[in-house]
């Protein structure tokens, strides 16, 4: 975990006071350098090859191009071996992606096994390359101000060196009050974006003028049977423990963060394991020391409640910047915490729900996978024009499953406070990121809520967060193996059947419990909760930023904490980026 800032504006001053908005991202070393009049900074966090040399920005052997870069390439040793001649003056991954870019120019980016936030100043070229990983693991947020660009690992860094000016957009808060996040490309400030992931973008420095983000694709093989999935898991699971410093787990007890710890303890790689235990998450508990038992190694477990909630508000909101609706990012950051203690890594099981089909929402994704809605028709403009009653949203669900609208389905599946431009606006981002149903929460939901949880969380306490089953080797399956993730309706069916190999049937096959709190119970008895309330609400009316939901139904605050939260969060995100 790194955070990564590059601007052509001219101040530096101003420069360093943006980047090191966010220096909890890299607490061990900062660097600025000027170049060209081009200005790139880098908050380190240490990983791989702790020796100062490794320190960004990078200049690469001719000392020419420079490079910042946040995340970590899991092949970079086989890499080397594409580029021979170059002469090493480093251990470290970094360099690598810069003799790599010598040689393939934007091509190399498909050589990268990882997770990735880059940006590389060509001098020969007079360019700026800027580039994100596959499933856009590792955030990247860019603006051009006046014909000038600004990068930066996360938006308060861009509107600091903007000056706190910086408008709403108010599109992105509708979207955002119907997903509960504000989808990529967009934030919630105008002409602020984020890089897609799996993309890159070249500033021409005598232009002043910005690509469109290009796509780029992984040069991985097509996945054919199940055992070479399996093989690809594991050593997937193997190559995210590469590190120079000490490296734990996440670990629930569920199908994701157990596989990845039976596939670790059966190479004798035994991981500080970290997990929380909740009041109405007993039967998580009880899972999690029996798995721990049969696999023999040990964990820490510590009890998040009201208590805990109240000690880590404060932290949490105060360095938020971009909104979202995902309350467990609290036990995330909590877990974290424990976990920043004893290591600098930690593995999680984000993309295994996503990737393998575990919500049961993805039964009814995969029913119409062969449909395709991404304009707002008639049958949409007929749910929003109808008033609010009772079981609205599950009748429509069964009208749109039954008509064959996908994306509409998942909309109101997902959907916090939908509302009628939110929606429209929604189908056009999210199609335009994937025509296949089955795939939306892989594209979407993973990208811009559950990886930006677990960066935040884990960035908030200076630790690195990777995870194994988004390998880009995994993306890449034939039909056959698609259809098995789903097979006979069995949710996760290929995960569990790994699973299998390390641990008996009976705790591998039982219900889902996801990660979340006991919202209720913590936000009506929280008083820091209920003061941003106020704040919030008082705020987001008086700068017309309220949904009418709310407007119409005050109620709608104390009865749904997690529409609260929204409030909140985005209150805190706009003030504390401003």
């Amino acid at each position: 975990m790194c955070g990564i800032y590059g601007t052509t504006l001219k101040d530096a001053n101003l420069a360093e006071a943006a980047a090191k908005s966010f220096c909890y991202r890299g607490p061990d070393a900062f660097s600025l350098r000027i170049d060209d009049g081009v200005i790139f900074a880098h908050n380190r966090l240490s990983i791989i090859d702790l020796d100062p040399r490794s320190t960004q920005p990078m200049l690469d052997e001719n000392n020419e191009n420079s490079i910042v870069f946040n995340g970590e390439i899991y092949n970079y040793a086989q890499l080397k071996q594409l580029v021979p001649e170059y002469k090493f003056r480093t251990t470290s991954d970094t360099e690598v992606i810069l003799a790599l870019y010598n040689k393939f120019g934007a091509e190399f980016l498909k050589y990268l096994s990882g997770m990735f936030a880059l940006a590389i100043h060509d001098k020969k070229k007079a360019e700026i390359l800027i580039a994100r990983d596959h499933g856009g693991i590792k955030p990247l947020y860019y603006t051009l101000e006046n014909k000038e660009i600004i990068f930066a690992s996360e938006m308060k860094g861009i509107v600091t060196a903007k000056e706190g000016k910086a408008e709403i957009d108010r599109d992105a808060i509708d979207l955002y009050f119907t997903l509960g996040y504000v989808p990529t490309p967009k934030t919630i400030y105008k002409n602020i974006f984020k890089l897609p992931p799996g993309t890159f973008a070249v500033f021409g420095l005598p232009s002043r003028t910005l690509s469109t983000p290009t796509k780029f694709n992984p040069d991985v093989p097509v996945i054919k049977n199940e055992e070479e999935l399996f093989k690809q898991i594991e050593e997937a699971i193997v190559a995210h423990t590469i590190a120079d410093v000490p490296v734990g787990i996440f670990f629930s007890g569920g199908i994701d963060s157990s596989l990845i710890s039976a596939v670790l303890h059966a190479r004798g790689i035994d991981l500080n394991a970290y997990s929380i235990t909740m009041e109405h998450k007993s039967n998580d508990e009880y899972y999690s020391k029996k798995i721990a038992e049969h696999l023999g190694f040990n964990y820490k477990a510590e009890f998040f409640g009201p208590k805990e909630f109240e000690e880590v508000y404060d932290t949490v909101m105060s360095h938020i910047d971009e909104p979202i609706y995902d309350m467990s990012l609290f036990p995330t950051y909590f877990v974290s915490r424990i976990a920043s203690k004893d290591v600098k890594v930690v593995l999680s099981g984000e993309g295994g729900d996503e990737n393998f089909y575990g919500y049961e929402r993805h039964l009814v994704m995969w029913s119409l996978r062969e449909k395709f809605d991404a304009n707002f028709d008639v049958y949409d403009s007929i749910y929003f024009a109808l008033p609010e009653f009772r079981g609205k949203s599950v009748l429509a669900r069964k009208i749109y499953k039954l008509i064959g609208k996908p994306f509409s389905y998942y909309l109101l599946e997902m959907g916090q406070l939908p509302n009628r431009n939110g929606f429209k606006l929604a189908k056009q981002i999210i199609s335009n990121y994937t025509n296949y149903a089955p795939h939306l929460d892989l594209t979407t939901y993973l990208e811009n809520d559950l990886l930006r949880k677990t960066d935040m969380a884990t960035s908030y306490n200076s630790i690195e967060g990777r995870v194994p089953l988004l390998a880009p080797t995994l993306f890449s399956v034939n039909e056959e193996i698609e259809s098995a993730k789903l097979r006979n309706g069995n949710r996760k069916a290929l995960l569990k059947k790994l699973l299998k190999r390390y641990l008996p049937e009976e705790l591998v096959e039982r219900p889902k419990s996801g990660f979340s709190i006991n919202v209720k119970s913590i936000c009506r008895n929280s008083a820091k909760f209920q003061t941003d309330l106020k704040l919030a609400l008082e705020y987001l009316k008086k700068e017309n930023l309220l949904p009418n939901s709310i407007i119409k139904n005050p109620d709608l605050t104390s009865r749904l904490p997690y529409v609260a939260f929204m409030c909140i969060a985005l209150y805190r995100s706009i003030k504390n980026t401003q």
